[in-house]
């Protein structure tokens, strides 16, 4: 038999199984251990798919360790670099899936709030902040895996600053309207 060939072909089967069974224990435990805690329906759909997430990357990450192995024994020294790169950024990259989450629940909260008032200009004040809040939590997950967001921060301020212009005239018009008519419903009273 052919080594080169035969061990690294083992090497994947054996990554490919163990990530599987590691899969699935995982998502057994997942389940009873969402079952422990008292939560709210939506904690707990949160915390099931992150759970899930995790448990998906673990084993993603096993299956990786022996495919690195595989192919440095074949000499593919290019994709065992990137495989390398990805395993050492992998826990970044859970991190930034839970603050994507986060943000997420973190508007859904805000959005479940909003429903309990009314008042004029709900709906636009509402879908503001949530675009608020996404974007926030979005930008952050990118920063924490490194990506260059220049020119989203640059969009994102500019954005931020159309919104507070909006509001700041929005607010300050009418209150200087009304301003205006206190003050000359006193000069017309002094005269």
């Amino acid at each position: 038999m052919n080594s080169p060939i035969l061990y690294p072909s083992i090497l994947i089967i054996i990554g490919i199984l163990l990530s599987t069974t590691i899969l699935i224990i995982l998502f057994n435990a997942t389940k009873k251990f969402v079952k422990l805690f008292q939560l709210y329906t939506e904690s707990k759909i949160i915390l099931n798919y992150s759970l899930k997430i995790v448990s998906i990357l673990t084993s993603l990450v096993v299956f990786l360790i022996f495919l690195r192995w595989a192919f440095k024994i074949w000499g593919l020294k290019f994709t065992v670099e990137i495989i390398e790169k990805t395993i050492i950024h992998s826990p970044k990259m859970i991190i930034a899936i839970f603050l994507i989450l986060l943000g997420f629940l973190t508007s859904k909260y805000l959005r479940e709030h909003f429903k309990s008032h009314s008042f004029e200009y709900k709906f636009q004040i509402e879908f503001i902040f949530h675009l608020i809040i996404i974007m926030t939590f979005i930008l952050s997950a990118l920063i924490m895996i490194e990506v260059n967001i220049e020119i989203f921060k640059i969009f994102y301020i500019i954005f931020l600053s159309t919104v507070g212009l909006i509001i700041a005239i929005s607010i300050g018009i009418p209150i200087g309207f009304a301003i205006k008519n206190k003050l000359s419903k006193k000069k017309r009273k002094n005269k």
